[in-house]
Formats: structure tokens, sequence, C-alpha cells
């Protein structure tokens, strides 16, 4: 294994609405918390989908993998084909409101940039 990689959709009030199905959120943390303690390289990732995520959800989320070596918020494309057409009308986030949740994130995790 080079390295893990996890993907964290949303905070727990958000996280089955985003993943569009109930999920167990405290399987979602103890994963987090497998992860962080296993001394293999990981990074976690989130797609910021305008409309689903915002700032004060992307410091939720940070608050979770507080501590983390990596995380990269992934830009939302609409541009391709998704599951649910209905994204397709949205536009992505600005890659200054990109820059402003990666700095919200900086102040949990070593690393957060955006791609």
């Amino acid at each position: 294994i080079n390295y893990i990689a996890m993907d964290i959709k949303a905070p727990c009030d958000k996280y089955s609405k985003v993943a569009g199905k109930p999920v167990d959120f405290n399987k979602i943390k103890r994963s987090v918390k497998i992860i962080m303690e296993s001394g293999l390289p990981y990074e976690f990732r989130t797609t910021v989908v305008p409309g689903l995520l915002n700032k004060d959800d992307i410091i939720k989320i940070a608050k979770i993998i507080k501590g983390a070596d990596k995380w990269y918020l992934q830009q939302f494309k609409s541009d391709i084909d998704l599951i649910n057409k209905e994204l397709g009308k949205v536009k992505p986030y600005s890659a200054g409101e990109m820059e402003e949740m990666c700095e919200a994130g900086r102040k949990y995790v070593k690393k957060c940039e955006a791609r």
C-alpha cells in the first residue's frame, strides 16, 4: 500500500443527505481514527459541492479529522457525467472561495489544499 485515501463527504448532520442514503456516522469516525493511528501515509478528501457544503461544513469536518496529515478539498466539477443530473446546473466555488475553505481547514490539520 502506498497510502490510504478516505473520502469524507460531509459533516455528521449532512452526511446521509450528501451520500444519498442513510449512513452510520460512528463508522465514519471510527474509520478516521483507525487511519490516523495506522502509522501508514494517508490523506482525507472532500469534494466541495456548492449547495451541499459550505465553509461552516468544512470547519465541522476539520474538527472530525483534527490533527490529520493531509486533507484535500476537491473542486466540484459539473462538466462530467454525474449520477445526480441536477448537480449539472451547480456552479463550482471560485478559486478564492476554495482557498478560504482551505485556510479554515489549516487551523485543524497539518496540510489542507484545494485540487
